[in-house]
């Protein structure tokens, strides 16, 4: 069974974001990327060992883009390759409320966080005292302009997609396509969060595939 794990959150979080689920995971190493929306960014190299990456909501976007012979598998958790709507992506969220959501940013970036985060399905998690309002920003762009769907091919075989049925955001409900393996759990947006030994499960359950 593969021990080590290579993580990145979503939009909005930070490194702290997969406590819960790896306190369920005894005996894994976990590394784990910060994207510094909430404080000082780390993007540490992905392990020199085999390995599994695990990307939350936007997260996945960025394990998407890489390419690593020693990464065995992904487990995409709310996660999607594209999110923003376009001809060939209709589900996708229109970019004019992505662009909203980003100029009241400028205006009052805690509540924009409490809204997101309410949304999602989060009452617990405390808001950021200094949230990066520029990192933020950033992100959102991403979500408008990201487009990783042309990379899916490169990870057929390897692709492993968790989503919750009541996900508020229509990409991440829908989730990774074929030939994508899927499973559905009864949550939202932050299924580490609610639902961290379920998603702990699935982790050891794939990872039990790999030496």
């Amino acid at each position: 069974m593969l021990r080590c794990l290579y993580l990145a959150h979503g939009w909005s979080y930070d490194a702290s974001f997969w406590t819960a689920m790896l306190h369920q995971l005894p005996g894994f190493r976990a590394v784990i990327i910060d994207f510094g929306y909430n404080g000082a960014p780390s993007f540490p190299p992905p392990p020199q060992e085999p390995y599994l990456a695990v990307g939350h909501s936007t997260g996945v976007l960025s394990l998407l883009a890489q390419d690593s012979p020693l990464c065995r598998g992904m487990l995409s958790i709310n996660g999607f390759a594209r999110f923003s709507q376009a001809a060939s992506f209709p589900e996708g969220i229109p970019a004019r409320f992505i662009e909203r959501m980003n100029r009241r940013l400028c205006q009052d970036t805690s509540s924009v966080l409490h809204a997101f985060r309410h949304m999602c399905g989060d009452n617990r998690t405390p808001l950021p005292h200094t949230p990066d309002q520029a990192t933020l920003q950033a992100g959102l762009t991403t979500l408008i302009q990201a487009d990783h769907r042309p990379h899916l091919t490169r990870w057929s075989g390897k692709l492993n997609s968790l989503v919750g049925q009541d996900d508020p955001l229509s990409p991440a409900r829908s989730g990774l396509p074929p030939p994508a393996r899927q499973d559905t759990l009864p949550g939202g947006h932050v299924l580490p969060l609610t639902h961290p030994h379920l998603c702990a499960q699935h982790l050891r359950a794939i990872a039990s595939h790999y030496d």
